[in-house]
């Protein structure tokens, strides 16, 4: 979980770092669909995308800012849980028993992604630290690992 986490920091870096490398008055200007075309990545990393250009633009309010990166990150655990579904969908057997490229295959995403579509997998198959019992998270359960998710990226440096 802690490694998915990061691999999105890290992405959201290296997407600053080359959003930065364009230029302020470009970025900044740019809709957030332009910057996925010109970036050559998947609408799932909209979030991060996002969240660089506002590191970059820095005109939000501390607050705002806060909130909008809060934002961005509850984007990605809700498509994160999504993700989840749809691999409950497919049985257990087939996610457990899958290597992680046949998985992106199958679901047709990225290699960006594998960092989630791991943490996914392990979720699913009680390989992860979040989930060490075969009974099925309730949505509460849920609500409060989202939650931890969040107050664990809150509190990074990311920049």
């Amino acid at each position: 979980q802690q490694v998915a986490i990061m691999d999105y920091i890290e992405e959201a870096k290296r997407i600053f770092k080359e959003l930065l490398a364009k230029g302020s008055d470009f970025v900044c200007s740019a809709k957030l669909h332009e910057l996925l075309d010109i970036l050559g990545l998947p609408d799932q990393l909209d979030g991060a995308v996002e969240l660089a250009q506002k590191w970059i633009c820095g005109d939000v309010a501390p607050v705002a800012k806060r909130s909008a990166d809060v934002q961005a990150l509850q984007g990605f655990a809700d498509w994160f849980f999504d993700l989840v579904n749809k691999l409950k969908n497919y049985g257990s057997e087939l996610v457990c028993g899958a290597r992680l490229q046949e998985l992106l295959d199958l679901l047709g995403l990225p290699d960006q992604l594998d960092g989630a579509v791991k943490m996914a997998q392990d979720f699913i198959c009680g390989s992860s630290l979040l989930e060490k019992r075969s009974e099925v998270l309730s949505p509460e359960r849920q609500l409060q690992l989202v939650g931890g998710f969040m107050e664990t990226v809150g509190r990074c440096t990311c920049v």
